[in-house]
């Protein structure tokens, strides 16, 4: 049975390999530490005891140390079982699971909406002394763009299409008060909590409208491929501003958008050729989206140079868009990459860009899901684990690690041993 990864045993150690030679640093061996660690969800920070945690991910899991994923980005609903094994349903309202320190703020009206099952209590911290007193790693993981708590209460701040809908949860990054507060959690987290490595996700534009308007939609005929696309890209007055000075016609390209849509609910026929083939077609457009790439671009390598031990964590075709940055652009911007792999991909179908102006000086780790339809079932994670530690990346994270049934932590367990004695030979 094949790694539902999409790693296959050979075809993922090339893969693994490959990528750790682009992007170990040049001329030097691969790094000597290997970290796995399990990714924490908020509701399992909320309501699980510190030391448990801790018990479960280090002292029965084996690994070396834990994720906290430190804002619940949108509404979460879980289900599952608490360390004694009873049913458990959760809520958690979206919102920050730590309280900000004001100062940190000063430069921008935005700051984190704390979630109310907060309530005063500060549970990162307390895990972060358990981790300290251990001498186990402790990371941060914090979503920047997608935040339905900001996103409701600054409506000016959100992605906005060329029909003047507006996102539900999705934050502008061409909005200078998102960059500037992204900025300033990355510091207050810092501040606060001195985790070994802040990681931050969701950092891209939508790549389609449903990803960033809800599920929910009544079309009056269904649209192509490209017309989801047009309909994800943002005109809010922050993007229109950016691109004027950046001499991008964006009435134009709006109204490019607007035509193109026009077509498709008149004739009932969606465009026929790519979103690539499309843009070949309109410069103006395609300078506009461009413009919204730079800005993209400018704001991470703001947050990268903000604090020391940022991680980004990425998919390989990032969302899939041309007005976000390619992965060759990400590599040139941060130091330390993740990479999450996903369900599905063939191990030949993960070949990624040689190249990129940084690309010797990053540091790859990579993700794997936990409760994707069969990683953590079986041997398959096993012989994943095994493969990338055999490549010579620089860490693994178990995403929702934590949130499988008990029949299925034996096969992480024996994955994270198989993992560390394989880089320890």
């Amino acid at each position: 049975m094949g790694i539902q990864t999409g790693l296959q045993s050979k075809s993922s150690e090339r893969f693994a390999r490959r990528c750790a030679a682009m992007y170990r640093v040049r001329h030097m061996e691969a790094p000597k530490r290997f970290d796995i660690l399990i990714q924490v969800q908020p509701w399992q920070g909320l309501v699980l005891e510190p030391e448990s945690l801790v018990d479960l991910v280090v002292g029965e899991l084996g690994a070396t140390g834990l994720t906290v994923s430190i804002k619940a980005a949108e509404m979460q609903d879980a289900i599952g079982l608490d360390l004694a094994g009873q049913p458990l349903a959760v809520r958690v309202a979206p919102g920050a699971l730590w309280q900000s320190e004001a100062g940190h703020y000063a430069s921008t009206r935005l700051r984190p909406q704390v979630s109310p099952m907060v309530k005063g209590r500060q549970p990162a911290r307390r895990l972060a002394e358990v981790c300290r007193g251990r001498s186990q790693v402790f990371r941060l993981r914090l979503s920047v763009l997608r935040d339905a708590a900001l996103a409701s209460r600054h409506g000016d701040a959100v992605i906005c299409n060329a029909l003047s809908m507006p996102a539900f949860n999705d934050l502008c990054p061409s909005h200078a008060d998102v960059i500037e507060c992204v900025r300033c959690q990355l510091l207050d987290l810092q501040g606060q909590f001195e985790p070994d490595v802040i990681e931050i996700e969701n950092f891209t534009r939508p790549d389609r409208h449903g990803a960033g308007w809800g599920a929910s939609m009544v079309w009056p005929t269904p649209p192509g491929a490209v017309e989801d696309a047009l309909l994800a890209i943002c005109f809010c007055p922050s993007c229109r501003q950016q691109a004027v000075q950046s001499d991008v016609d964006a009435a134009s390209a709006a109204r490019s958008v607007q035509v193109r849509l026009m077509r498709w609910l008149e004739n009932e026929t969606p465009y026929g050729g790519t979103m690539e083939d499309l843009l070949a077609e309109d410069a103006v457009l395609a300078d506009y989206v461009a413009c919204q790439r730079r800005v993209l671009l400018g704001a991470l390598q703001l947050w990268d140079r903000s604090v020391p031990n940022l991680l980004l964590v990425v998919e390989k075709d990032l969302a899939g868009a041309p007005w976000n940055p390619t992965f060759e652009e990400v590599v040139g911007v941060a130091g330390r990459l993740m990479v999450r792999i996903d369900a599905g991909v063939s191990g030949e179908g993960c070949e990624y860009p040689s190249g990129g102006a940084g690309g010797d000086r990053a540091c790859l780790e990579v993700a794997v899901d936990a409760t994707s339809p069969g990683p953590a079932g079986g041997p398959d994670i096993v012989r994943c684990l095994t493969d990338l530690a055999r490549a010579g990346v620089a860490g693994v994270e178990v995403e929702n690690g934590l949130h499988v049934s008990p029949n299925r932590r034996p096969f992480i367990r024996q994955a994270i041993r198989a993992a560390r004695r394989e880089r320890m030979l």
